[in-house]
């Protein structure tokens, strides 16, 4: 039997027979790892659709299993459309796609939703709109975003496009994500404007994130926060990623408390307490920070990239042999 026909007699078992993946892998002789990419290549080559905005009426076995291995709420695994328009990013489109069906069905009236900054929020920024008339929903930034190069943090787009989408008022964090010292950050928290958004901040119920890596390509490098000599200091502390300019280590803490006494950003301790905290993962080069975050439950929902998806789907997988 061919690749196709084996692809085709694996969709069939799958969605017209209600057979799950291991009972088709016992049933045509193959390994359970092959039926799942199996699968992911039927839906890429759109040999299989579903037509349904909500994602909480749609779950693929992949997504299940991921959803249960790290105790989330819900996780999209999105796929690369075939022959689409040309973007700045890989995956931008679907991936904000797939953030803004979910938002919509989450987002209530006077809801306060928490954004952090980086290219792939921005990308997904892009794509967001609502039919539906909401009242009295806050946009804010949980870290802040004033560039101290030429190279943006995209913190005021992110803000803005997400307060036009949702017909919201945005509250903005207009000073660096990291400050010379912990006495400097006091002074900028005293500020009026400063301590109304801190209110504003105390109320978020939903937070948009994404992991960065630790080393010289980092945003924060980029964005003139972090030294070459400051990110080497930091791997050698134990760090292997950040997340809300937050550098942290493999278990998920933080790795210089003098750095963090410095960063203006929301605790991570602080954002475990919305509703939803919304992980937008995309590349394997971030999975490392991404396993970080994920086994310290710091999300609770998971958008990602399919290639992504698949590596730890793999990991998963081989535990479960073990």
């Amino acid at each position: 039997m061919t690749r196709e026909h084996l692809k085709l007699e694996v969709v069939r078992f799958y969605y017209f027979e209600n057979l799950n993946q291991n009972e088709i892998a016992k049933k045509m002789g193959i390994s359970r790892s092959y039926v799942s990419k199996l699968l992911i290549e039927a839906r890429k080559e759109k040999l299989i659709e579903f037509k349904s905005k909500n994602p909480w009426l749609t779950e693929t076995e992949e997504e299940r299993i991921l959803k249960n291995r790290y105790g989330l709420k819900k996780v999209m695994i999105v796929s690369k459309e075939v022959n689409c328009r040309r973007e700045s990013i890989p995956y931008g489109k679907e991936l904000g796609e797939k953030l803004n069906e979910f938002l919509n069905t989450i987002l209530n009236n006077g809801d306060v939703i928490g954004v952090a900054w980086g290219k792939t929020i921005y990308e997904c920024s892009k794509y967001l709109y609502t039919d539906t008339a909401f009242r009295d929903v806050k946009v804010v930034q949980i870290c802040g975003g004033v560039s101290q190069s030429q190279n943006s943090t995209y913190s005021g787009e992110i803000s803005k496009n997400f307060a036009d989408a949702f017909h919201a008022n945005s509250y903005s964090l207009p000073i660096p994500a990291i400050v010379e010292s912990r006495q400097y950050k006091e002074i900028f928290y005293q500020e009026q404007g400063i301590r109304q958004v801190r209110k504003v901040l105390d109320d978020v119920n939903i937070a948009i994130f994404t992991v960065g890596q630790c080393s010289m390509d980092s945003s924060l490098v980029r964005s003139g926060y972090i030294t070459e000599e400051g990110i080497q200091a930091l791997i050698r502390d134990g760090a292997i990623g950040e997340v809300c300019t937050h550098f942290i280590n493999q278990k998920g803490k933080c790795v210089s408390r003098e750095l963090d006494e410095r960063t203006v950003a929301v605790p991570m301790e602080e954002l475990q307490t919305c509703d939803f905290r919304i992980a937008v993962i995309l590349g394997k080069e971030r999975l490392e920070p991404l396993r970080a975050i994920l086994d310290a439950g710091y999300p609770n929902v998971l958008i990602i990239d399919e290639e992504t998806a698949s590596v730890l789907l793999e990991e998963t997988e081989r535990g479960m042999e073990c």
